[in-house]
């Protein structure tokens, strides 16, 4: 319709070469035009002014009516600001945390602020809610809000569903509103630690890790309780987590070296693994101590794919990935035995690029559970970092100062290692021993962050000295 009228309006008839009227007619035509009436001139004017202004009407009130039916208004939006903690932490910048706004009968957040988008917010966050008008018989937009509406406020963790922080009702566009948010819950785990003095470990040895994970509420599981503790998991579909602090699978949940076994289902129907030292399934242990080497099939037929294919013993120091440090990888280590393959969720990687901390996901969509595996060597990883990466999807607090070993105490064991780390003032730590790196001595021992380990750091670790199991 419209580009009828544009087209008609376009259109101009051609002025006559020469004037139609006879000869001696002229004057007298142009005459009495001359003596007409000024009020039928003025009449013809507005007659066509009223056309004319009606038919441009009639095509804006078309273009206006279309728009209001799709869509409303846009107003100057609600803006909510503040600090955000989540399980008693406070959340910062660097931590990746979304914030979301949602009103009922709108399918899209109306608003969200992705922590550090805004370099100049630091750690606070500055959620901007979009809102609209809405003209007679115009419908709500799928991402806006109406003033009047209660907006949702959620947290998004990047792993398991959206917290609800807060409700807030949407007053007036353009108000900026101070409002400190503070979320806690977080998942319900099912927590255990498989340990049975029966079956045989290879790269792990003692019951250091073991006593901690107790300690922190983990409850023991041999390698019996074990295989009916992840069917109930199975059955009852709750959120669970079993740390492996032997590294030679039970026969009793990997019965045989296929996807078929009692663990792959485990890791099928939602659960959470989480190993360390020797190859993933690389050995499989029975009860009489011995074992049978499965080699790296054990993990290509059960877990799908080679768990120790990359370079071994390179000893290169690790670097966490980002998502190893929204994982919360805190220490880091030698890598000797990294996977490389395309399908793994990268936590850590080795001075050659090849992966040495990884997550297997098994449940289409999900993002914090499934097979992890890190501290791809032998000895003991930190304790903090273990229970942290067995718990993503809630938030631990950070580890201590001064507690190496991520135990949650400061005792003559941490002292130890801090002489390890001691080379005075602007000297860069070299430490001794193999299982000691240099960023884990400056994270945990340099309490005034001058990039050294000295007397300064040591009256720290004096002030902060809590003795075993504290």
């Amino acid at each position: 319709m419209f580009g009828a009228i544009q087209e008609r309006g376009c259109t101009r008839r051609k002025s006559p070469a020469r004037s139609s009227c006879p000869p001696g007619k002229c004057l007298e035509r142009m005459e009495h035009q001359r003596r007409r009436p000024e009020h039928e001139v003025e009449d013809q004017r507005v007659s066509f002014r009223i056309r004319s202004a009606g038919a441009t009407a009639a095509v804006l009130a078309f273009g206006i009516m279309t728009c209001a039916t799709m869509a409303g208004i846009p107003e100057p939006s609600f803006v909510l600001h503040g600090t955000l903690a989540v399980d008693g932490q406070t959340i910062k910048a660097t931590d990746g945390v979304t914030i979301l706004a949602r009103v009922d009968g709108v399918a899209e957040p109306v608003g969200t602020y992705q922590m550090g988008d805004n370099p100049a917010a630091r750690d606070n966050y500055v959620l901007r809610i979009r809102l609209e008008s809405l003209a007679d018989g115009s419908g709500q937009s799928g991402n806006a809000a109406v003033v009047g509406q209660t907006a949702h406020i959620m947290i998004d963790q990047g792993v398991g569903p959206q917290r609800h922080a807060a409700d807030v009702e949407l007053t007036a566009g353009g108000a900026v509103v101070t409002l400190d948010l503070s979320v806690r819950g977080g998942i319900t785990w099912h927590r255990a630690v498989y340990y049975d003095e029966r079956y045989p470990s290879v790269w792990t040895s003692g019951t250091w890790m073991l006593d901690h994970l107790v300690r922190q509420g983990y409850t023991v599981l041999d390698a019996d309780v074990l295989k009916a503790w992840m069917i109930a998991r199975i059955a009852d579909n709750q959120p669970s987590v079993v740390v492996f602090v032997q590294d030679a699978v039970p026969d009793t949940v990997a019965e045989t070296m296929t996807p078929d076994c009692t663990l792959r289902q485990y890791l099928n129907a939602g659960g959470k693994v989480v190993w360390y030292a020797d190859i993933p399934l690389f050995y499989q242990g029975h009860v009489d101590g011995t074992t049978t080497g499965w080699g790296v099939e054990g993990s290509m037929e059960v877990l799908g794919f080679n768990a120790a294919g990359g370079d071994w013993e390179s000893g290169t120091e690790v670097s966490i990935t980002g998502g190893g440090l929204n994982w919360g990888l805190t220490r880091t280590w030698l890598s000797q035995r990294p996977a490389e393959h395309a399908g793994l969720r990268a936590l850590a990687h080795d001075g050659y690029g090849d992966t040495a901390a990884w997550v297997m996901h098994y449940v289409e969509g999900d993002t914090y559970r499934g097979f992890v595996r890190f501290f791809d060597r032998w000895g003991r990883p930190n304790g903090h970092d273990v229970r942290q990466l067995a718990v993503f999807g809630n938030q631990l607090p950070p580890p201590l100062d001064n507690d190496y070993d991520g135990d949650e105490d400061v005792d003559a064991r941490d002292l130890v290692l801090f002489d390890r780390c001691f080379d005075g003032p602007e000297a860069t730590p070299t430490p001794p021993w193999a299982g000691i790196t240099v960023h884990n001595c400056l994270a945990t021992f340099d309490s005034d962050e001058d990039a050294d380990v000295d007397l300064a750091d040591f009256a720290g670790m004096q002030n902060t000295f809590t003795g075993s199991d504290f």
